[in-house]
């Protein structure tokens, strides 16, 4: 497989062995898509913007190509590329999917005529043009701009095919290329041999220290630590990583330190230039000048990209578009860094250790810089607040990496390595004094203060959780802030996200403890314990109810993902199943899990499949009618979603009266042969029944229950008007009571049965479905009677053979056997019923229990 570096998701993936059994190709790449998308980088709500462009049979398989779309607009170059295998496997993937691209769009401000006249005028084209086409594309460039008019054009002066991308929105040229193929060289390109194609930006490599290297040894200054005049020690070599230094500026073949996060710019003394070098290594030891450049540069843009790829803060400089502008080695070599608010740029000093060597300067002054354009120019110095979000964001980088325990001391300190030795004593986010009575009215000592209360919510929530509350608080902010202004706005921006509310109590806690003066906590969810679940009603179809895990905090050990914020509802069954379903609105991931009373959770019954945004359902069975039962539901992920809400519904059929023998229907017993008294019948919610025995044949999951009290020695049951359902009827009768049953008879899909009964004796009918599915089948059924039969000519055997039967019903009550013929008279006519009991073969034998019917002329005297 082969990682994207950039992205971190695949753009090959070798050797893969995924079944798929979909009816088509593109059916069957969408299917897969269904459970790749994850791990290709892809939402599953864009997953519609794929469109099939090309699907090739060959006799290795079938590709299907899918283009990228967002809102019907294609992104330039960006596919999948799906290999089916003959045997339905997927087994190669290609990806150049775009992951960045903004969800809502500019509106174009530059027709495709203008767009046209931008490449025209700027290749100086003189011959005739053909094949001129321009389309609206979208490109992640920058971060700046992303929707594009793709121009091309055939012209022989100057040669070429040639295609170009215009902004649609600023109307200027970002690149130029000839896509043309030739077999030797075809002269000048435009300009007179002057056109330089706009820069590319390209992925190098580097050497830095990071963070430090007295942190990735977990030793302390001295011996080969030390700062040596800039000396290149074993040791300090050895504290180097070899990183990706992401998105280089690459123009003809020069690299150069100038991405879209952060860009070397030579603007105070020493002036000792750019780096730019024809190699995309930038492998420098510390004796190097440009060492310094590239560590600035690759933490710059890393905590950029966090800062605006991962938290999605959307923070940049607004002093000048692009990335970050910082001077390696400025303030004319003085021990000593900063961040200049009038230019938005940074610069770092030499003296004592270089400055650019500390990840922990560089993130310090970068926090100053993020203070600066959150507010939009409002950076307060007030009881040194920036100094303190600079110290907050240099430690929480650092110890995000983990190479100090909390016992060590450097796991509190600032400045690792440019600090705490013989040039300066650093600073510290364990410091001891307490708001407001500890400040010294010196921004750097006072800075402590809140860089401290801050690293002590970063360790009681996290770092995501506490980097994200901390900006978005930091940018209600004001010139004139102070600590306690910054710790509420912090501590809103927490509640404002919906952070759980043991978050929440954590926060308010530290920031209390601090000396600061903080706003009373927000009530918690109204059902965050089970004891307070809000009820909801089941209903025959969902009918959802809004509902919010905001302000919730951890009940119970989580099913699954991380339940720091579960909410309950409960429910009174109506019968023995129903079904739960939580939509999750947004990027919500609901986990969803049935309890039978508080604490008391049903097994199996933990639901999260379906990701943020889906719905999770679970089918509840034997329930037990008028119980109460309780519904936890929390967002799977220990991160804060965009949106806290979900829908809740509860639904499923009531159960019927006679869902049980207990309640089985009685049925009213025809007097006579006909169906004239008939009951109706259905299995809508009906479940299977507790505590009976399955002796039939068939799926006994939705049976109903009927009762009858024999009223002669022949009775039939009937079946009939059957309705509304996907299987076969099945049925038994049993005898006895409910606590007790004797099965008489298992009737496999037949309409109607004789059966022997006992006057007076009550029999119970079981009519279920044949399969496993609940059903929602309607029938009549009803039970008709047979007179006692007079004798026959014969007691107990009749034999056939030449003999007339009386007239009237005949009842086997055990098996009669002839090899002879029955004899009908001219005017007779013979009837027999209940066809499964009575076999006509070669003997004509009736089995007990069948009803023999003739209408014939009596015996002979």
């Amino acid at each position: 497989m082969r990682i994207n570096t950039a992205s971190g998701y695949p753009v090959a993936m070798y050797n893969q062995r995924v079944k798929v059994d979909a009816p088509t190709p593109e059916a069957m790449a969408r299917q897969y898509l269904m459970t790749a998308a994850a791990q290709l980088g892809i939402d599953q709500q864009n997953l519609a913007e794929l469109h099939v462009s090309m699907v090739r049979e060959s006799q290795a398989g079938t590709t299907v190509r899918l283009r990228q779309f967002r809102q019907n607009i294609p992104v330039y170059r960006a596919e999948l590329a799906i290999t089916i295998s003959p045997d339905q496997f997927v087994t190669f993937v290609s990806s150049s999917y775009q992951h960045q691209i903004k969800p809502n769009l500019d509106i174009p401000q530059l027709s495709a005529v203008e767009a046209q006249e931008v490449v025209f005028n700027y290749l100086d084209v003189k011959g005739e043009v053909t094949d001129l086409k321009t389309e609206l594309v979208l490109l992640d460039y920058l971060k700046s701009e992303q929707m594009y008019h793709k121009v091309n054009l055939t012209t022989n002066d100057p040669m070429g095919h040639w295609e170009a991308l215009v902004g649609a929105v600023s109307g200027r040229l970002l690149t130029v290329e000839d896509r043309a193929c030739y077999h030797h060289d075809h002269g000048d390109t435009p300009k007179d041999q002057e056109f330089v194609k706009p820069p590319m930006l390209i992925n190098g490599t580097g050497y830095v220290f990071d963070p430090d290297p007295l942190s990735t040894a977990r030793t302390s200054y001295g011996g080969g630590y030390v700062d040596g005049n800039d000396a290149a020690t074993s040791e300090l070599n050895a504290a180097r990583s070899t990183v990706i230094l992401k998105d280089l500026t690459l123009v003809g073949s020069t690299y150069t330190l100038v991405g879209p996060y952060a860009a070397i710019d030579e603007f105070e003394f020493p002036n000792k230039g750019s780096f730019s070098q024809a190699s995309s290594a930038f492998n420098f030891t510390r004796q190097s000048d440009a060492f310094e450049a590239v560590n600035v540069y690759y933490h710059l843009d890393a905590s950029m990209r966090y800062i605006n790829e991962t938290l999605d803060l959307g923070i940049m400089p607004y002093q000048y578009s692009g990335g970050v502008k910082f001077d390696p080695h400025g303030l004319s070599g003085a021990d000593n860094s900063h961040y200049i608010i009038s230019s938005g740029k940074l610069a770092f000093g030499e003296g004592g250790v270089d400055d650019g060597e500390d990840s922990d300067i560089v993130h310090h002054e970068l926090g100053h810089g993020l203070h600066d354009w959150v507010t939009g120019g409002s950076l307060s110095q007030v009881e040194g607040l920036s100094e303190g979000c600079g110290d907050y964001w240099a430690v929480s980088y650092n110890r995000s990496l983990g190479h100090w325990d909390s016992s060590d001391a450097e796991y509190n300190w600032v400045f690792t390595w440019d600090g705490h030795n013989e040039f300066w004593g650093g600073r510290v986010v364990n410091y001891g004094a307490a708001y407001p009575g500890g400040l010294v009215n010196q921004v750097h000592t006072d800075g402590q203060i809140w860089s401290t209360a801050m690293m002590k919510v970063w360790d009681a929530i996290g770092k995501t959780k506490a980097d994200k509350a901390f900006w978005n608080g930091i940018g209600m902010t004001g010139s004139t802030s102070n600590q306690n202004d910054a710790a509420n706005v912090v501590f809103q921006a927490a509640i404002n996200m919906g952070y759980n509310y043991n978050d929440l109590v954590s926060m308010r806690n530290i920031f209390v403890s601090t000396g600061y003066n903080m706003a009373a906590l927000p009530s918690p969810a109204p059902n965050d314990e089970c004891a307070t679940a809000i009820a909801i009603t089941q209903t025959t179809a969902c009918t959802s109810t809004a509902g919010t895990s905001q302000l919730a905090s951890k009940s119970l050990t989580a099913c699954v993902g991380t339940a720091d914020d579960d909410v309950w509802y409960k429910f009174v069954a109506t019968g023995s199943s129903a079904t739960v379903a939580v939509t999750g609105n947004n990027d919500y991931d609901p986990v969803l899990e049935l309890f039978s009373a508080c604490g008391m959770a049903i097994g199996g019954s933990c639901t999260n499949n379906n990701g943020p945004g889906g719905t999770e359902t679970y089918q509840a069975s034997q329930l037990t009618p008028s119980n109460t039962y309780y519904i936890r539901v929390y967002h799977f992920s220990d991160q804060v979603p965009d949106d806290w809400t979900f829908n809740i519904c509860v639904y499923g059929m009531p159960a019927p009266p006679n869902d049980e023998c207990a309640g089985a229907v009685v049925l009213s017993v025809n007097s006579d042969a006909n169906c004239n008294l008939t009951t109706s019948g259905s299995l809508a919610g009906a479940t299977a029944s507790q505590n009976q025995d399955n002796l039939c044949s068939g799926q006994e999951s939705d049976d109903v229950w009927f009762a009858f009290t024999a009223t002669s020695s022949v009775h039939e049951v009937t079946l009939s008007n059957i309705q509304g359902g996907t299987s076969a009827l099945y049925w038994s009768v049993w005898k006895g009571n409910c606590s007790a049953l004797t099965l008489v008879s298992c009737q496999d899909d037949a309409m109607n049965e004789g059966l022997s009964t006992m006057v007076d004796s009550t029999y119970f009918i079981r009519v279920y479905s044949s399969s496993l599915s609940q059903e929602n089948t309607t029938f009549d059924i009803c039970v008709s009677s047979f007179p006692e039969p007079p004798l026959p000519c014969a007691e107990n055997m009749i034999a056939l053979d030449d003999q007339y039967l009386p007239q009237g019903t005949y009842h086997a009550i055990q098996q009669v056997e002839t090899s002879g013929e029955v004899i009908l008279p001219g005017s007779g006519n013979v009837l027999f019923k209940s066809g499964s009991n009575i076999d006509l073969n070669a003997l004509f034998e009736v089995r007990a229990g069948a009803i023999f019917t003739v209408d014939i002329q009596p015996c002979d005297p």
